[in-house]
């Protein structure tokens, strides 16, 4: 706390421009759900209507913490593929293999 009130206003200024900044890139990417085991990334979920394309947010994310298994799981019935180490599936199929 101290350091906060020996900081000149034009410094809270940039730390506070630099969080600003910070807290919106995380918000543009992000993704449904992210289940892990002992404090590490165990799968993720991204919920779509339909599976035309690959969300970039559950991308990102599954590339960048090394997620084992990554989900993105659609409305449609009957969908089951794999693209770009993304399981793309029906959400009935995905919360049957859940039970």
């Amino acid at each position: 706390m101290e350091d906060i009130l020996t900081m000149s206003q034009r410094e809270l200024k940039r730390l506070h421009l630099i969080r600003k900044a910070i807290d919106r890139r995380i918000k543009q990417r992000e993704a449904d759900f992210l289940v892990s085991v002992e404090g590490k990334p165990w799968f993720c979920v991204e919920v779509k209507t339909s599976p035309k394309d690959i969300s970039p947010h559950l991308a990102y994310f599954s590339k960048k913490l090394k997620i084992p298994f990554s989900y993105q799981v659609v409305r449609q019935k009957g969908v089951d593929f794999i693209k770009d180490n993304i399981r793309i599936i029906s959400a009935s199929k995905f919360f049957t293999s859940l039970v």
